[in-house]
């Protein structure tokens, strides 16, 4: 969004953005499903919960400010998809990047 004004191509963007947040949500939640164990499972997706949400008012919140600052959105916007984008390389090269490592393989149904 940062290099287009054409109003119909920042829709198009703007939806494939909310599209991925829904499809990372959703691997998110079952990956914890699958690795936590179900005494935990409640407290954990609560404290994921309470660490997440409260980023997206402060993220406004610095946003606002930058903008303020600059008083460029093309700049604000670039930086931050490219903070995006080094902060989930940055989480990629560690063990949350490679979680299925840890999700336990199914095991087959034994036969009669």
């Amino acid at each position: 969004m940062a290099f287009t004004h054409w109003y119909p191509s920042v829709l198009v963007i703007w939806a494939l953005r909310g599209g991925t947040d829904v499809l990372f949500l959703i691997s998110t939640y079952s990956m914890t499903q699958r690795i936590v164990p179900n005494a935990l499972l409640g407290r954990v997706i609560t404290f994921i919960r309470v660490l997440t949400w409260p980023t997206g008012a402060l993220g406004a919140l610095l946003g606002g400010l930058a903008l303020a600052q600059t008083g460029n959105v093309g700049l604000v916007y670039g930086c931050v998809g490219l903070l995006v984008f080094l902060v989930a390389f940055a989480f990629w090269l560690t063990p949350l990047g490679h979680a299925e490592r840890y999700v336990p393989e199914a095991k087959a149904p034994q036969g009669d």
